[in-house]
């Protein structure tokens, strides 16, 4: 069986923008896409795409969505594993190929670091199947891997307010892998870069069609130390900055993201995170307030100088 890979420019010009997704009942009932991106070396997805050779059932397709220049260290792919190479892609654009590449009825997208277990992916088949009303389940983290000082900061200014268990479902969460009806994205043609991120994830969850669970999560494997979770929450704000100004948000606005990730956030993040507390290291809230104000710096940055390579610069 020879492997298939697919460059993502060229399945993107066999569908015209706005274009209609097709009927639901075009894809078996149940029947998953599982979407991965990945801007790092290829062997970090392999133990991801071990977990999915072991939980994939007919019917169920997995799309790795790469750059061109990763494709050959993807070494070790197994054959019903599809590729979609891009050129020189960001972690947004690779994202943004999964309404023109993905088929089933249900997409999970996931990054190469959100690994998910065997029980997860059970859980969302059996989610689906008792809750055919809604149209997303946000994933909800834990922490299970990456767990020294620094790993512990960003998991925290990231995730602290889905770190499962949750007694109550939250109102929003940011995390970018999620589970969605292909049917409600409503298109088929590629989004705009940062579309899933600004528009789809908020979109879906204002309509109030989702369910979560604490037996959905995924383990947010980032191993980080100070200077390298500093700059990669510099390029998040600074591409995130430069994304929303294209969408039409206010300058004020996305400012004043970057003064309550500064100031507020921090104490928000400790209260989620307070009846944990116990397991988080010394001079976590330090580190909290070194990310915000990076935060801060890197929206900035991206309100005077627009995104530059940022977005090219996040793994």
């Amino acid at each position: 069986m020879q492997d298939e890979i697919v460059q993502a420019h060229d399945v993107a010009a066999r569908r015209q923008p706005g274009s209609e997704p097709a009927p639901a009942a075009a894809a078996a009932s149940g029947s998953i896409s599982f979407a991965i991106t990945t801007v790092g070396d290829g062997p970090r997805i392999l133990p991801l795409l071990e977990v999915l050779g072991a939980a994939r059932r007919d019917g169920d397709e997995v799309v790795l969505f790469l750059r061109e220049d990763q494709v050959e260290t993807l070494t070790s792919r197994p054959p019903w594993a599809r590729v979609v190479a891009m050129p020189d892609a960001s972690i947004f654009r690779l994202r943004a190929q999964v309404p023109a590449v993905c088929r089933n009825e249900w997409i999970v997208v996931l990054e190469d670091h959100s690994m998910i277990d065997q029980y997860s992916i059970e859980a969302i088949r059996r989610l689906i199947r008792e809750r055919p009303d809604i149209d997303m389940i946000p994933f909800l983290t834990k922490n299970l891997t990456s767990r020294r000082p620094w790993d512990w900061a960003i998991y925290l200014f990231n995730f602290a307010q889905v770190w499962a268990p949750l007694a109550h479902p939250p109102p929003f969460s940011i995390v970018t892998s999620a589970v969605v009806r292909r049917a409600a994205l409503g298109t088929t043609a590629p989004f705009k870069d940062g579309e899933w991120e600004l528009r789809v994830i908020p979109r879906l969850f204002a309509t109030g069609r989702r369910a979560s669970s604490n037996d959905i999560f995924i383990d947010h494997i980032k191993p980080l130390d100070a200077i390298p979770a500093l700059t990669i929450i510099f390029h998040n704000a600074r591409a995130g900055a430069s994304l929303q100004r294209g969408f039409g948000t206010s300058a004020w606005s996305v400012l004043r993201e970057g003064l309550i990730a500064f100031a507020p956030r921090t104490g928000m993040l400790m209260e989620a995170a307070a009846a944990r507390a116990h397991e988080l290291p010394a001079g976590t809230r330090l580190r909290l307030h070194a990310l915000g104000l990076t935060h801060l710096i890197g929206n900035i940055a991206g309100l005077l100088f627009g995104g530059g390579r940022s977005a090219y610069k996040l793994d």
